[in-house]
């Protein structure tokens, strides 16, 4: 499974560095999760997060930035930002960064804070909002006769 997302991601023109960061993250992710471990689980989703802020960085802007999600998240989310993407490069995914970095840092899965311990549901909506991500990448950069746009 972890191949092919990286050839889908190759395919669609992510470079391999980052198709592996993502597929890398998104496997640790899931096992995290599988083994029970909610904090590291949802602490690679924010990682993950980081991994398709480059991605759109490269893709959209043309070179990375030195910016945080949430600034890359509210500069996409600025009507007076001048982007050529579709509304979900522009608005769905902005909205999933926050919420993925807000269950990352304002619930300290990142610190590893013991007196308040990331929630089973919490990494669970961190896995779904990567994977509706990746989703919304592939369908934004296929091209219309590829198999899986």
């Amino acid at each position: 499974m972890q191949q092919q997302l990286v050839s889908v991601l190759r395919d669609i023109g992510v470079q391999k560095k980052h198709a592996e960061y993502l597929a890398d993250e998104r496997q640790a992710m899931q096992t995290r999760f599988q083994r029970e471990d909610y904090d590291d689980a949802a602490a690679r989703a924010g990682k993950f997060a980081e991994g398709v802020v480059q991605v759109l960085q490269i893709e959209v802007d043309g070179k990375l930035k030195d910016e945080s999600i949430r600034e890359f998240a509210e500069r996409y989310l600025d009507p007076e930002t001048d982007l050529d993407t579709s509304e979900e490069i522009e608005k769905h995914i902005p909205n999933m960064l926050h919420t993925v970095w807000s269950i990352r840092s304002d619930r300290n899965a990142a610190h590893l804070n013991f007196e308040k311990p990331v929630r089973k549901s919490d990494a669970r909506l961190g896995i779904a909002l990567c994977s509706a991500m990746l989703v919304e990448l592939i369908q934004e950069f296929a091209s219309d006769t590829d198999e899986f746009g």
